[in-house]
């Protein structure tokens, strides 16, 4: 895991996106913070190389394939399931978490209707993750 890396957050509502990179600028991080509304575009970039990043934070209801797919497709990435890099759900609706066998999910998190919960979710999150030492 590289903690100096960038934050990918994919989510196909342009509002949300918003609201997500608005949070995490309010949060003062060293990290990018990378937009996506695109998974595609994630597992491209990732299959490349061209993204390391610290942490995926990914919608699970988005068109064509939901988020277990894509986190399902960059898991396969050759090389990416070593880097234990942190896959975190963050979903407008508790439905699309129950049930679910994911097996590498790192954590399901139901977007707050709150800007301010949002924010302190955000930074509980990042503040985990950046806390958490990897053990080989």
């Amino acid at each position: 895991m590289r903690k100096n890396g960038p934050i990918i957050v994919i989510d196909d509502d342009s509002d949300d996106l918003m609201l997500i990179r608005e949070a995490f600028s309010n949060i003062n991080l060293p990290n990018e913070v990378k937009l996506f509304d695109n998974a595609a575009d994630v597992v491209s970039l990732l299959a490349s190389g061209e993204l390391d990043p610290f942490m995926i934070v990914s919608d699970i209801n988005m068109p064509k394939r939901n988020g277990f797919q894509y986190q399902e497709q960059i898991m396969d990435i050759e090389g990416f399931a070593e880097k234990r890099i942190p896959y975190i759900f963050l979903t407008t609706s508790s439905s699309a978490v129950s049930g679910c066998d994911t097996g590498s999910g790192k954590g399901f998190f139901i977007k707050p209707n709150n800007f301010q919960v949002l924010e302190n979710l955000l930074r509980t999150i990042v503040q985990y993750w950046t806390a958490f030492n990897v053990i080989a």
